[in-house]
């Protein structure tokens, strides 16, 4: 005995939960640890990792970078087709920290030279990471709709442009109004429409699944520096045990824009753009008595 899936399309919409989803992830790891001498420590690590499933996560657009295409099967008979990256695969990521207590005028009899100039800690984080993935898709608001392969769905992926399903940009590119793909203004009208877009990239034919692959592209990579200064200075009128410690504390310190995932809807004016970024430099000043 043997069940068989197909489309029922005398019903309206209907909500199949299934847990049917593969996944595999395999990864290089490598770490550089050392150990707090001498008033330094630093730790670095690295991964090499490739991530793949037929979904990573539910299928609200409101989480995910990938809006509805993710969580949806583009093919619901045929659930296999959407085995590709994950929406977290990161092919690289390195971090490394770094903590120096310097020793500067740390047992000066100076009390000047001991409380304000020496004591100082000194921490440094870097975080380097590549592109996540996304796909392009097109929701149903574009015209005729976008549920290419009539199973009910409206989220649908495209068939692979000319250009092939994988490109080389530049970060700054994600914001460049031409957008990634850098697709061609047929109508010469100075600017590049859905029916466009559509055409650069190719609309199956109904009935059939476009051959792009999910998630084949690239997003924006991230780069972050983050920087503090501590120091701690004796209380004793207090207690013998009670300090004040003062915090410096920087975030992207080089003040790095990092951008979102770029649009995924074919239909959006602002498709493969990002429109936002993550946090620009922040800088904090902290106190706080320890006792």
């Amino acid at each position: 005995m043997f069940k068989i899936n197909r489309v029922n399309d005398t019903e309206g919409t209907l909500r199949f939960w299934e847990n049917n989803v593969n996944s595999n992830y395999h990864s290089l790891q490598a770490q550089f640890n050392r150990r707090y001498s001498n008033g330094f420590a630093v730790n670095a690590t690295y991964t090499w990792a490739k991530s793949l499933d037929t979904r990573s996560t539910w299928h609200s657009g409101a989480t995910s970078s990938n809006d509805g295409q993710e969580g949806y099967s583009t093919d619901v008979t045929h659930v296999f087709l959407d085995y590709g990256r994950s929406i977290f695969d990161a092919r690289h990521r390195f971090v490394t920290s770094l903590l120096w207590d310097a020793p500067w005028y740390k047992t000066s009899d100076n009390l000047f030279l001991k409380d304000v100039v020496g004591g100082w800690q000194f921490n440094f984080i870097l975080a380097l990471q590549s592109g996540q993935p996304w796909s392009p898709h097109c929701s149903s608001s574009f015209p005729g709709g976008c549920d290419w392969n009539a199973d009910g769905n409206n989220n649908d992926r495209p068939n692979t442009p000319s250009s092939g399903n994988s490109y080389s940009v530049d970060r700054l590119d994600f914001v460049n109004p031409a957008s990634v793909f850098n697709i061609p203004d047929t109508d010469g009208d100075g600017s590049v429409s859905r029916t466009e877009r559509m055409a650069f990239f190719g609309t199956p034919e109904l009935g059939t699944t476009g051959n792009l692959g999910r998630n084949t592209y690239d997003g924006p990579g991230f780069v972050n520096a983050d920087f503090s200064l501590f120091k701690e200075i004796g209380l004793s009128f207090i207690s013998e045990d009670a300090n004040l410690q003062i915090r410096f504390e920087f975030f992207n310190i080089f003040n790095r824009p990092n951008f979102w995932q770029p649009t995924p809807q074919l239909n959006s004016g602002l498709f493969g753009q990002s429109d936002q970024q993550f946090d620009a430099r922040e800088i904090q000043i902290g106190l706080k008595i320890i006792f």
